[in-house]
């Protein structure tokens, strides 16, 4: 299987950056969405962004047109520097010319049809195109969860010499369904844009906006996932929200048409917090920050308690940053007084610059007493070992 991230995931003031990551971790495929605001409603890029991409790598330009009389266009394409070409049989009278078209400049030619259009009709071009794009959303619009009937047109496909791509609503459990199809299938998918390049980074924050209300969020930085109403909070922070994650029942999901999207049932096992804690640990992130758990739901909020001890994860608002700390040391600045809840097993914490002179504090497993302290230098430190504490840091200048 060949995973191709698609370049409009990507910041595109830094487009050179993006480029060298991607061949940093190994990637040998670039997806390129071409729109023309005719055949779908967005408008991309074109041939021009291509050319200047061209030189900066050796990975094969997997160019998906989603424009109107594409035969108009192919020479520019071509010539620009991409390897492979994609239409729709939708947007031209003559598939067979635009597919000599692009084989005539020495390029491998794909052939795409959208959700409603008939796998039949392409059925007589296949012999020709070394790649056949089915699109499992409607093209040009994001946020669209994966349409079933995409695997039966897998299966209709008649076997061949061609690669197979789908493109859109894919995943972990739509892709492993593509993947029990008897076709090799090519994963276009935007996420897949954010966990290749999250993966292996040295530093990835997530800043996961929930659905309580008045979310403190101070910086902005990093990936941002928006559950259910968060996304509202995050749209009127001006936040660039990458996924949208809820069932949606008390928000318009209409603001996430343009976002990608996991939509939840309304009955399921988890919380929404939940599954965007679990999308999130995804990405191998450094840390995790959560805003709007803490004075929202409490179920939510103990929910997201649950899953601390995960990795670094953080609840954050205007006053608190909660956090699990398990044999580690970690660093607090003066205007910080620190709480301590047992988490799990038999910790002992020994701090350094705190006020109290007690060096040593020791929490037996199920006691419920809470330990607090304040610092008494600028700095100070907090030492976990044996087991898992809940960690309480109270910014006394309220930020």
């Amino acid at each position: 299987m060949i995973i191709a991230p698609s370049l409009l995931a990507s910041n595109f003031t830094s487009v050179a950056s993006t480029i060298k990551d991607l061949d940093a971790i190994g990637v040998s495929w670039l997806h390129l969405d071409v729109m023309d605001g005719d055949f779908v409603d967005t408008i991309t890029f074109g041939p021009q962004l291509i050319a200047q991409m061209r030189p900066l790598t050796s990975m094969v330009f997997d160019t998906h047109l989603m424009i109107t009389n594409p035969a108009k266009h192919i020479e520019a394409f071509a010539k620009a520097g991409s390897d492979w070409i994609t239409f729709h049989v939708e947007a031209t009278d003559d598939p067979a010319s635009v597919i000599q078209l692009i084989h005539s400049f020495g390029k491998k030619a794909g052939i795409s049809v959208k959700p409603n259009t008939p796998v039949q009709t392409i059925v007589p071009y296949l012999h020709d195109v070394d790649l056949v794009l089915i699109m499992s959303v409607e093209p040009g619009k994001g946020g669209q969860s994966f349409i079933p009937s995409t695997l039966d047109k897998l299966d209709a496909l008649p076997k061949g010499t061609y690669h197979v791509s789908v493109d859109g609503g894919i995943n972990d459990v739509t892709l492993h369904q593509c993947l029990n199809t008897a076709l090799m299938c090519l994963w276009l998918e935007r996420i897949c844009f954010r966990t290749l390049t999250g993966s292996r980074s040295s530093h990835v924050i997530v800043r996961i906006i929930a659905g309580g209300p008045n979310p403190f969020v101070k910086e902005t930085d990093g990936i941002i996932i928006a559950v259910d109403k968060g996304l509202e909070h995050a749209i009127q922070l001006g936040l660039d929200v990458t996924l949208a994650v809820g069932d949606f029942d008390s928000t318009n999901i209409e603001l996430a048409k343009h976002i990608e999207t996991i939509k939840l049932p309304s009955e399921k096992d988890q919380t929404d917090l939940q599954v965007a804690i679990e999308e999130a640990l995804k990405l191998n992130p450094t840390t995790i920050y959560v805003y709007g758990a803490t004075n929202g739901r409490y179920d939510h909020y103990h929910a997201a308690v649950q899953l601390l001890r995960r990795g670094d994860i953080r609840l954050v608002d205007e006053i608190n940053e909660i956090r699990v700390v398990h044999n580690g040391v970690v660093e607090v600045k003066t205007l910080d007084y620190v709480s301590f809840f047992h988490y799990s097993g038999e910790p002992s914490i020994t701090l350094e610059g705190f006020k109290y002179p007690l060096k040593e504090y020791y929490l037996a497993p199920f006691d419920s007493k809470c330990i607090s302290n304040e610092l008494k230098k600028p700095t100070g430190t907090v030492t976990v070992q044996g087991g898992h504490v809940l960690m309480v840091i109270s910014h006394n200048d309220h930020r």
